[in-house]
């Protein structure tokens, strides 16, 4: 039987291309838990939003490691970090195709 949850958080994998010279990228994945929302909720912050304030709303937390700074120092989940990670596209992006998965009920993709 299948039951509607009240809330319901996720943990998610996010799967990071990094540009290379020559047009290549280097995967990174991380973990990242994610609330599901109702559609409605999706709607709300789209229509006065953007993909960034979504993920603010979304995104939850990350086990710790999952992503440094440029030191090397690992980034704690806070608001501050996550807002960080948003200002660089493609890894705004990768979150929001995570999510989107998360939303369909579209199993992530797994590595070969």
């Amino acid at each position: 039987m299948f039951k509607i949850a009240e809330k319901r958080i996720v943990e998610w994998p996010v799967v990071i291309s990094v540009p290379q010279d020559g047009g290549k990228v280097r995967k990174h994945e991380a973990r990242v838990q994610f609330e599901y929302l109702e559609q409605a909720e999706v709607d709300e912050v789209l229509a006065s939003g953007n993909d960034t304030d979504l993920m603010v709303r979304a995104v939850k937390g990350w086990p710790e490691g999952q992503f440094q700074d440029e030191k090397g120092e690992a980034l704690a989940f806070s608001p501050e970090n996550l807002a960080r990670l948003m200002q660089t596209q493609y890894v705004r992006l990768a979150f929001v195709a995570a999510h989107l998965q998360l939303q369909n009920g579209r199993e992530a993709a797994r590595k070969n």
